[in-house]
């Protein structure tokens, strides 16, 4: 059931995102890059917990879109120091408005004190 209901709300928040343009893939890397930000690649992968390389393309993507800025750390330069720009902040920021949509959406469905205690249950399942 679990897996069936993920399913579908993962389906809502992609549509909502990809209605503004928004690839749903870039939310969670930008998301972590404005945490972690300036950082290296391999220090964002970690964030993301996922390899270096596993996240390359998705940079060059981000990097070409100019949604992130990759220059050289000056304290080594085999590296490269990542940081949002303007418009990749704007984009971040509509993409966090698009998935608050969903939220609300959710909230119509359930009620807002049931969608508040199946986030409470959830956030539970995810640190426990």
């Amino acid at each position: 059931m679990l897996d069936r209901v993920s399913r579908r709300l993962r389906g809502q928040r992609e549509q909502a995102l990809r209605g503004l343009g928004i690839e749903p893939w870039c939310v969670r890397m930008l998301m972590a890059l404005d945490s972690a930000q300036p950082c290296t690649q391999e220090r964002l992968a970690g964030c993301m917990g996922v390899t270096g390389p596993t996240i390359a393309q998705a940079i060059d993507d981000l990097h070409s879109a100019g949604l992130i800025l990759r220059d050289r750390n000056p304290a080594d330069r085999r590296e490269h120091v990542l940081r949002l720009t303007p418009e990749g902040e704007r984009y971040l920021a509509e993409a966090l408005k698009a998935e608050d949509g969903a939220q609300r959406d959710l909230a119509d469905l359930l009620g807002d004190a049931e969608a508040g205690e199946l986030n409470v249950l959830l956030a539970a399942l995810v640190t426990g």
